[in-house]
């Protein structure tokens, strides 16, 4: 059960941290049953940063008086060097959420009502990000050596361009919706996400680096990992028809990262989510419920 403003857990042991990065046109509360997921199952204490570049939905930030300035979205038509410019901010302000929690643990910051000091392990930090802040962790993880460990959720790899491509420095995990990744692979173009996905298999191969861990759940859209579809399945014309409720695909989607997280054996998961799935939806195999593989995409 969710408490506002909860005591941390009572326990003598530090809890890892987890920095997460929402996707174009989100913000900080997007992914709050994804995050609050992750938190429970993996042991750890999630950031979600609100990015203040113009791809959030609305930023609120502070001036240097301390007054509340909002930032909106920003639409950029497919203008390369304005995302990459974003993904830089974006990037930093990842690294500064590290930074913030740090500072929680040391006790030179606090939070009302919730008492971090000595309690967070900064060796086990983890960046994780959807879409865009899928691309954001993965450049914020080859950046910044304080992580130890990179999960993108459904990442939109256009802001990396071909020369960031090789993300070998943490172990990764990708986990991929179906409905969406596959628009991306009919053409071959170079903005294409499977060919900068492969790219990134071919660089930590070539590096020696440790397998790309990746899953594709079938029957999952790209807000899949979001609270979006969960809310839309409460109003009849945008329900999503399948057997899987919006709650079901975040549950999948967290069970697997969190799999990844704490060093479990992948594989046997994604065999075990199969059999679930093809339970739950006799329409399809078990061979094309969770695709992966350990090794490789």
């Amino acid at each position: 059960n969710l408490q506002w403003m909860a005591p941390i857990h009572s326990e003598d042991s530090k809890l890892g941290v987890v920095v997460f990065s929402h996707g174009l046109a989100g913000f900080r509360g997007t992914y709050s049953h994804l995050c609050a997921q992750i938190a429970k199952h993996a042991g750890v204490v999630v950031a979600a940063v609100e990015h203040s570049d113009g791809s959030a939905c609305n930023c609120e930030t502070l001036d240097d008086a301390g007054a509340i300035k909002w930032t909106p979205y920003q639409h950029s038509d497919g203008n390369y060097e304005f995302r990459r410019k974003q993904l830089e901010i974006r990037t930093a302000e990842v690294s500064n959420a590290l930074t913030l929690l740090g500072n929680l643990n040391e006790g030179s910051i606090t939070v009302e009502g919730v008492d971090f000091k000595g309690r967070l392990d900064l060796e086990d930090a983890t960046v994780a990000g959807h879409s865009m802040g899928a691309a954001t962790a993965m450049r914020a993880g080859e950046q910044d050596t304080r992580f130890v460990r990179t999960l993108a959720f459904d990442p939109w790899l256009f802001p990396l361009g071909d020369q960031d491509v090789d993300v070998v420095r943490t172990p990764i995990c990708i986990l991929n919706s179906e409905h969406w990744n596959p628009s991306w692979r009919a053409g071959p173009g170079p903005g294409r996400n499977n060919e900068r996905q492969e790219r990134i298999v071919h660089a930590r191969k070539a590096a020696g680096a440790a397998p790309v861990m990746y899953a594709e759940v079938c029957g999952t859209r790209h807000m899949s990992a979001s609270d979006v579809q969960w809310v839309l399945d409460h109003i009849p014309r945008f329900m999503s028809g399948g057997a899987k409720t919006g709650k079901e695909m975040v549950d999948i989607f967290a069970v697997l990262a969190v799999t990844f997280m704490l060093g479990k054996d992948f594989a046997s998961k994604l065999q075990e989510l199969s059999v679930v799935m093809a339970a739950a939806e006799p329409r399809l195999s078990k061979d094309n419920i969770a695709m992966g593989s350990s090794a490789s995409v």
